[in-house]
C-alpha cells in the first residue's frame, strides 16, 4: 500500500510539472508567433519594433527586459533575438527558472505608398 502511494505521489508530481512547463511553454510559442505577426507587418524602424516586441511581452505575461532583446534589420530582413527566464513552480515548494529563447527572421513587407500618403 506504502509502494502504491509514493507511485502515485511521484506520477502526481509529475503531471503538475508536465503540465505547468507545457503551459509556459505554449505562452511563449503564442509570444513568439505575434512577434513574428508584428514584425513582418510592415516596415518600421528599430525604436518601433523594440515597442512593439515589449508590449506583446506586457500582453503576454512575459518578463522580457528591454536589454535582453537585439533588433537588427538588413534590407527586407529583420532578426528578433533575445531571451527570458521565468521561474516554473515544478514542486510546491521548488521552482525552476526556465530559460526561453526568441530567435525571428522576417521578410518585412515594404510601407505601401497608400497607407504612407494616408498619413
Amino acid at each position: 500500500m506504502i509502494r502504491f502511494a509514493v507511485r502515485f505521489a511521484v506520477a502526481v508530481f509529475l503531471a503538475n510539472a508536465a503540465y505547468r512547463i507545457g503551459s509556459e511553454y505554449l505562452t511563449h510559442v503564442r509570444f513568439r508567433d505575434a512577434v513574428r505577426d508584428a514584425v513582418s507587418a510592415t516596415a518600421k524602424s528599430d525604436a518601433e519594433l523594440r515597442q512593439t516586441v515589449m508590449m506583446l511581452a506586457e500582453q503576454h505575461d512575459v518578463p522580457l527586459a528591454s536589454t535582453d532583446l537585439a533588433i537588427r534589420q538588413a534590407g527586407h530582413m529583420v532578426s528578433v533575438e533575445g531571451s527570458y527566464r521565468k521561474a516554473i513552480d515544478l514542486l510546491p515548494m521548488y521552482s525552476y527558472p526556465w530559460r526561453f529563447e526568441l530567435s525571428i527572421e522576417a521578410d518585412v513587407a515594404p510601407a505601401s505608398p497608400e497607407v504612407s500618403q494616408a498619413r
